[in-house]
């Protein structure tokens, strides 16, 4: 799945994106988990986040903003669930950077 594609982990940039390519695309790997997939099993009273619980609710919606917020600042960016990555990480590659026709 090599494309040349230049990469940089964990930009520090708001949101800090786990994959950020030049100029301006932000790609998140959300853990299922972590980030409150609706099928994953998570504890009724939420997930602690260091000191902080947050609900399921909570997790998508900070999610949410950050997603809202570098759109404002000019970025693109995807989001992909964990188990799609699992499944099927070429497509969520092509998703990014389409093959060429």
């Amino acid at each position: 799945l090599k494309r040349g594609i230049t990469f940089v982990k964990h930009k520090k940039i708001y949101g800090l994106p786990d994959v950020f390519i030049e100029p301006n695309i932000c790609i998140f790997a959300d853990g299922d988990y972590w980030h409150a997939h609706p099928d994953a099993k998570i504890p009724e009273n939420g997930i602690r986040f260091g000191n902080k619980l947050l609900t399921p609710d909570q997790i998508r919606e900070k999610d949410g903003v950050v997603t809202e917020k570098l759109i404002s600042l000019g970025y693109v960016v995807f989001r992909f669930w964990e188990h799609d990555i699992k499944k099927d990480v070429g497509q969520c590659i092509n998703k990014v950077i389409p093959v060429d026709k």
